[in-house]
């Protein structure tokens, strides 16, 4: 566990910031690699353990359905519209994103806390084949 080396706390509504010491490592490469993927799944499969139930509550962190990507209704909005300059991706699957969005809110409902930046730039693998992970961590929600 990297040894804590600085924080900082604004108080009710502000930051918190964390100064740990640094970690060698390095992101996953892109295209992800099998063993990276599975690495990098097990490590959240820990994470998620360690942080169900949350030890802060929802008071605190807030809950994953109040989030704008999850109850904002984008997908459904750019179903209605169909921009012209909607990438041909996208406007294949418009449908299933739109369906996919209507499911997250009881998706995420839940007591776990969650991180909320899961991605390639916020792992950091190790060489002794152990993961860490940065970024920001807040909100009730299932844990994926």
């Amino acid at each position: 566990m990297p040894r804590l080396l600085w924080s900082h706390d604004e108080g009710e509504g502000g930051w918190v910031v964390l100064v740990f010491e640094y970690v060698e490592g390095r992101n996953p490469v892109v295209p992800w690699l099998a063993e990276e993927l599975d690495e990098t799944l097990v490590a959240l499969a820990t994470l998620s353990g360690l942080l169900t139930p949350s030890s802060l509550p929802p008071s605190t962190v807030g809950n994953a359905w109040d989030w704008s990507v999850v109850c904002g209704g984008y997908w459904r909005r750019l179903k209605e519209v169909r921009p012209a300059r909607l990438d041909a991706w996208s406007a294949q699957h418009l449908d299933q994103l739109a369906d996919l969005e209507a499911w997250a809110p009881s998706a995420v409902a839940g007591d776990a806390l969650l991180h909320r930046t899961c991605g390639r730039t916020t792992c950091c693998l190790r060489r002794s084949g152990s993961s860490w992970w940065t970024g920001r961590t807040r909100a009730s929600g299932r844990p994926g």
